[in-house]
């Protein structure tokens, strides 16, 4: 049987195996793989992601995304605490049970459809699950700004509708009613009831704010 020779410049056969070269501003990616035709093909695909604008450094896409997101959210300055808190909870709630241990680039709109049809079915608050598709959003968004993804899989992403209720004012027995269960604020709740103020205009009222006469 004839020896099989390297038909592609930059994949050599090492030992049993094969390997492939691919290089990228300066610097070399290497990929082992146990034929010839697969060394060829992953070198091909480096090339021509290469030319159309759109190759990506392995090394900074093999982060899990547990990882990437915590880079992400120690990243986050610009938010308050109570966003910080928010984005925390999704994450330990919705996101890394689902996603954590995943490699970055393998998780595709197609998973992410699923974890949501997953959630639904399991009963989980539309409102929930919207939130947490934004945070999903927001950290994929800062893996292509940092060159970690060529796209974003979560934009795309059929989200279930929120029905919005139609709001209805307690009467005036309901009213009275919920005032006498909140024992030591009755006036208060009577007061806020019957006045249509918020609770940040409630708070800000000062004696000087009243006229009695």
């Amino acid at each position: 049987m004839p020896k099989k020779i390297n038909r592609v410049p930059g994949v050599e056969k090492r030992g049993d195996k094969w390997r492939a070269r691919a290089f990228f501003d300066g610097k070399e990616t290497t990929r082992t793989f146990s034929s010839q035709d697969e060394a060829i093909r992953w070198k091909r695909e480096q090339e021509r992601a290469l030319e159309r604008g759109e190759w990506i450094d392995p090394r900074l896409s093999s982060i899990t995304f547990k990882e990437w997101s915590e880079s992400w959210l120690k990243a986050k300055t610009n938010i308050v605490p109570q966003t910080r808190r928010g984005y925390v909870s999704r994450l330990r709630c919705q996101l890394l049970p689902e996603f954590g241990e995943r490699k970055l680039t393998s998780i595709t709109n197609n998973d992410i459809s699923q974890w949501i049809a997953r959630s639904i079915d399991a009963g989980i608050g539309l409102v929930v699950i919207r939130r947490a598709h934004s945070v999903l959003r927001q950290i994929f968004g800062a893996a292509v700004l940092d060159g970690r993804l060529n796209r974003n899989p979560a934009v795309g992403v059929p989200l279930p509708r929120v029905s919005k209720r139609e709001k209805r004012a307690l009467s005036a027995s309901e009213l009275f009613l919920l005032a006498r269960s909140c024992e030591g604020y009755e006036v208060l709740v009577k007061f806020a009831g019957t006045t249509g103020l918020r609770w940040g205009e409630l708070a800000a009222l000062q004696c000087k704010d009243f006229n009695i006469k």
